[in-house]
């Protein structure tokens, strides 16, 4: 198995992996969704008790504040300051067509055609990977690149690789689709991980190999996800989190210490 530096020396070679992430309608949503009103037959929900600013939510289409509300209802204090600290920049659109969603210089692109809970669970792996340009791309460091290639070697030997999903699927955090979206991009979609996922009937959310092997897409998701298991801050996850993927965890928590 190569590690990431490796892969990332053979990939800069690759020039046959498109680096476009969507060519679909986008426009932005917000002034659309704003103007409507109650009795024109649309919804508009009203945050309440939340830490988040008002500020950051305003960016987020009417219609879909209180799903996403709910994603960030369980955050920590320390998460909630660095995502006000960065808000500023934030732009959120969508794609007409079914394209799923992705982001692109401060702006998330989100599909219309996502019902609420889809929408709650995507929004903060994308705002994860808005958090990571607004420093600088943290996760194109050499020592978050250094924590990732450790982790990756680790859980991917055959048997911590085994210790690791008997007890992904003993509990919940098998559901979660940022984990089984880490142990793709850990794993580069190793087969005795997606076998498992297949064998437990389980969906297996993923990036392909081709896209992994582009650039810095590998830490990229990584730290995307991390981030958005760290906005919905269940205490399972970011315990296994922190068991097989330690060093990738730690450098992710502490690019939020580092933007005090």
């Amino acid at each position: 198995m190569k590690n990431l530096l490796e892969l990332n020396e053979d990939c800069e070679k690759n020039e046959s992996v498109s680096e476009s992430e969507g060519d679909g309608t986008v426009e932005n949503y917000l002034d659309f969704f704003n103007g409507y009103k109650e009795n024109d037959g649309e919804r508009i929900d009203t945050i309440e008790n939340t830490e988040l600013s008002s500020e950051f939510y305003e960016k987020i289409p009417a219609w879909r504040r209180s799903a996403v509300e709910k994603v960030f209802e369980n955050s920590d204090s320390q998460y909630v300051e660095f995502v006000d600290k960065y808000k500023g920049n934030l732009e959120v659109g969508y794609v007409q067509e079914d394209e799923g969603s992705f982001y692109r210089d401060n702006k998330i692109f989100m599909s219309e055609n996502y019902d609420d809970d889809e929408y709650a669970e995507v929004f903060p792996h994308e705002l994860g990977h808005y958090l990571d340009e607004q420093q600088g791309w943290y996760s194109q460091r050499a020592e978050y690149i250094d924590a990732v290639n450790a982790d990756a070697l680790s859980s991917m030997e055959e048997q911590r690789r085994q210790e690791m999903l008997d007890e992904l699927f003993a509990g919940d955090v098998c559901y979660n689709r940022h984990v089984s979206d880490i142990l793709s991009s850990m794993g580069m979609n190793n087969s005795a991980v997606v076998e498992r996922y297949w064998d437990e009937g389980v969906p297996y959310y993923q990036h392909s190999t081709e896209y992994l092997c582009y650039k810095n897409r590998r830490q990229n998701e990584i730290y995307a996800n991390m981030m958005a298991c760290r906005a919905e801050n269940n205490e399972e996850t970011l315990e296994f989190l922190k068991r097989y993927f330690p060093h990738t965890y730690n450098e992710t928590m502490n690019s939020m210490e580092d933007a005090k």
